[in-house]
């Protein structure tokens, strides 16, 4: 154990919990049979000491060895999340100038310091923002690239054999963009079983339900299925709200605004727009501008 940043870090959690659970350094000196002054340069990061006796810190505490060290990576990793995050915003907005401009930042990011697995989740995540920003390959080369993002983690993956995999959310996500364009190529079955297949894999509550939800009900009304697109639009909206999803929401009112249109019912402005509305609201303005331009399109 040499890494000077890593103990810094588990000296401020033996600390912090030391105090939550008011306990003093003498306290865990006298449970420990380690001196005060060990117990002081441990919770300050600047000492090294024997896996023996912070087992013994630790085991005091109430903390698994495995846990601080997890919490340890969880750190390091908070910094490539707030670059995912800035980037899906982006994305979900349809601003993907500005998504394009944060990849080429997250590229740059310096993850010598993570774990194997996590490394593997920031090459997933790298490259396939790379796939899905690259406006010049073709549905089939699309598709494949998105596959090879999968290998990353599944070395001997088939698409043909999804369900015999256990994927993260994350590569459920893969998979739910790979569904998107499968239709594309004309393998609707397949892109359709995936999409119910991920639905399985996750329940209403999941922040990810209301997105899936919705691209299952686009899928049907796609295919000109509106009694089930309308039965998939209802649960995202209905898990939208529940999940406090301002973006499922979105998507949701405008495909219910956009079925009804379909069907020439009156109400179909009333959804289109609330889901304007709720673009303003949560500052999404190239987001609306796109969705106004497909509605003209609607009305030709």
């Amino acid at each position: 154990m040499n890494n000077n940043c890593d103990f810094t870090y588990i000296g401020k959690e033996i600390r912090n919990i030391r105090k939550y659970k008011k306990l003093t350094q003498e306290d865990i000196s006298f449970a420990t049979n380690l001196s005060i002054d060990t117990i002081r340069r441990l919770e300050s990061g600047k000492v090294d000491i024997k896996i023996s006796s912070l087992l013994k810190v630790l085991d005091t505490l109430g903390i698994e060895f495995y846990n601080i060290f997890e919490n340890i990576e969880k750190s390091k990793w908070s910094t490539v999340e707030k670059y995912l995050l800035q980037i899906d915003f982006s994305l979900n907005s349809l601003d993907f100038d500005k998504a394009k401009e944060l990849l080429k930042d997250f590229e740059k990011l310096d993850v010598s310091q993570l774990s194997i697995t996590y490394k593997k989740r920031y090459e997933q995540n790298l490259k396939f923002y790379i796939v899905i920003l690259n406006e010049n390959i073709t549905n089939e080369q699309y598709i494949n690239n998105l596959i090879d993002v999968i290998k990353i983690n599944h070395e001997y993956f088939k698409i043909e054999t999804f369900a015999l995999h256990s994927f993260t959310k994350f590569e459920l996500r893969i998979l739910r963009t790979i569904a998107n364009r499968l239709r594309n190529i004309g393998e609707i079955d397949l892109g359709r079983d995936i999409l119910l297949f991920i639905e399985s894999q996750i329940n209403e509550s999941s922040k990810d339900y209301p997105l899936l939800a919705y691209t299952i009900s686009r899928y049907y009304d796609l295919d000109n299925n509106f009694e089930k697109s309308f039965f998939w639009n209802g649960k995202a909206i209905r898990t939208s709200i529940n999940n406090n999803d301002i973006l499922g929401l979105i998507y949701s009112y405008y495909q219910k605004g956009d079925l009804l249109i379909k069907q020439k019912d009156g109400k179909a402005m009333d959804y289109i727009n609330m889901s304007f509305e709720l673009c303003r609201l949560s500052g999404r303005k190239k987001l609306e501008e796109n969705l106004k331009k497909y509605l003209i399109y609607n009305f030709k």
